[in-house]
């Protein structure tokens, strides 16, 4: 028992840690343009979706076939298949196999809930500061896609020097754009 919680508890922080890693330099090639499909994608939902001008509706904007989000999973199928290989050469376990792919997925599910989640109006989640605090990181990358390419943590943002923190208040009271 104490063996599966520590192999979670390890899965957890090296997913996250992937995860992050990874999200930051996928985000930041989404916005390079050299970068072909995914910075014309990409600038679907910056420019299209939600532009500074336009950045909170009532219901999420889908961005249909552009969606970032099966852009991610495109560029995490090497790790995905990373995880495999390590298993079949008997590196992992099944069971640590299976909690590391399972808990890459929270991950991804979380950074996708909460991105959309930054673009509604009446969210159930703008009652808590943290939240708010992330929106506006968020809302600040949308000024400037230079900055925050971090989606809930930016870690990488603060060592690369791409994080920019000032606050902006994006409530319908209080309107910033």
């Amino acid at each position: 028992m104490i063996s599966l919680l520590f192999t979670i508890v390890v899965a957890f922080f090296a997913t996250g840690f992937i995860t992050t890693f990874l999200g930051y330099w996928v985000h930041w090639i989404f916005h390079q343009p050299w970068s072909l499909g995914f910075y014309h994608a990409h600038m679907n939902h910056h420019q299209i979706q939600y532009p500074p001008s336009d950045y909170l509706s009532d219901t999420y904007r889908s961005a249909g076939r552009d969606s970032t989000v099966i852009l991610f999973v495109v560029a995490f199928a090497p790790v995905l298949i990373g995880i495999a290989l390590l298993t079949w050469f008997g590196f992992f376990s099944l069971t640590t196999c299976g909690i590391a792919i399972a808990i890459l997925a929270v991950w991804g599910y979380v950074h996708d809930y909460f991105h959309d989640q930054f673009h509604l109006n009446n969210t159930w989640w703008k009652q808590f500061g943290f939240f708010i605090k992330l929106r506006s990181t968020h809302y600040l990358h949308h000024l400037d896609m230079s900055k925050n390419y971090g989606i809930i943590l930016f870690p990488w943002d603060k060592l690369f020097k791409t994080y920019d923190a000032e606050n902006i208040t994006l409530d319908k009271e209080n309107d910033a754009l």
